[in-house]
């Protein structure tokens, strides 16, 4: 019985940029009849342009990248699976199952981004110093505790020469601090 239950998807649609913008068109809308053809109900087409690759994909090194979300019946989503894995103008794509959305869900969600982006190039541009040349924003990165102090560390100067033994010693202390701290 839970096979035909309407569950909520998301596909990440990547054609290669051997295509044009307006080729791409009917490979966009031969999706979107594959989705609709198994009574699937668009909620959202969203186009996130072109992009290069981090690597070298087939013999491409960009592409289109399309969003769809949709709602569809849980036994009938193998079949668009297997549909998108044998269409050869569909260089990858990904399925994922999300939580139920609106469309005006969505909106809002947009409208939020756009807001935040507002606010931070806002900040930018307030963001002068008194010579009135821009101040770089700051980047907040994760704080790594050090495990000993850099002023506990001896200097070549201060530390003489060791014996082997009391390298050993001293590699051994070390190895079991590094036992006791796991």
């Amino acid at each position: 019985m839970e096979d035909f239950q309407i569950g909520s998807y998301e596909l990440l649609v990547i054609i290669p940029a051997k295509f044009t913008e307006e080729e791409i068109q009917p490979i966009l809308q031969n999706i979107k009849n594959l989705i609709q053809k198994e009574n699937g109900t668009i909620i959202l087409e969203e186009s996130l342009g072109r992009r290069r690759f981090a690597y070298k994909v087939g013999e491409f090194f960009h592409g289109y990248y399309f969003l769809f979300r949709f709602e569809l019946l849980k036994n009938t989503l193998k079949t668009i699976d297997h549909a998108l894995h044998l269409n050869a103008d569909v260089l990858r794509y990904q399925i994922i199952k999300t939580k139920k959305i609106t469309k005006e869900e969505i909106e809002k969600e947009k409208t939020l981004q756009m807001k935040r982006q507002e606010e931070l190039l806002k900040k930018e541009t307030n963001a002068k110093d008194k010579t009135g040349e821009k101040t770089p924003t700051k980047i907040l990165t994760p704080k790594i505790p050090v495990q000993e102090p850099l002023s506990t560390i001896p200097k070549k100067e201060e530390a003489g020469k060791l014996t082997l033994e009391e390298l050993d010693k001293k590699l051994d202390e070390i190895l079991d601090q590094g036992e006791k701290g796991l």
